[in-house]
């Protein structure tokens, strides 16, 4: 009794698998370093702090595989941030919200406000 063995061999290119969707809005440009500040007040705030950098952690992490080459870091010495976070006043219900500017489709820098006095 002979065995017959089939090898199915399945190619994807490596930029099928690792492209970002399309995206038609104000977008930072590929393979950029986005340089960010942490306000004192919320450098202060172990919980609010922590937050932050698990969410910069987690960009980074996914910008790592999804063809980006964006990656988050802090800004230091004459490193000017591209990214701000800041404590503020924010309309009711909103915990926080993030002021984008924008230049020929690209983001230029970003502000992400988060509420003080806010109850949840």
């Amino acid at each position: 009794m002979k065995k017959a063995w089939l090898l199915l061999v399945l190619f994807f290119p490596a930029s099928i698998m690792a492209q970002c969707p399309s995206n038609t809005s104000a977008h930072f440009a590929k393979n950029t370093t986005i340089y960010y500040s942490i306000n004192a007040n919320i450098a202060s705030n172990a919980t609010e702090n922590s937050q932050i950098l698990a969410g910069i952690d987690t960009w980074n992490s996914a910008n790592a595989t999804n063809g980006s080459g964006i990656q988050f870091a802090p800004a230091a010495g004459v490193i000017p941030p591209t990214w701000s976070f800041t404590n503020g006043t924010t309309p009711v219900g909103v915990v926080a919200q993030t002021q984008f500017n924008t230049s020929n489709g690209l983001t230029t820098s970003a502000t992400t406000t988060i509420g003080i006095k806010h109850p949840n």
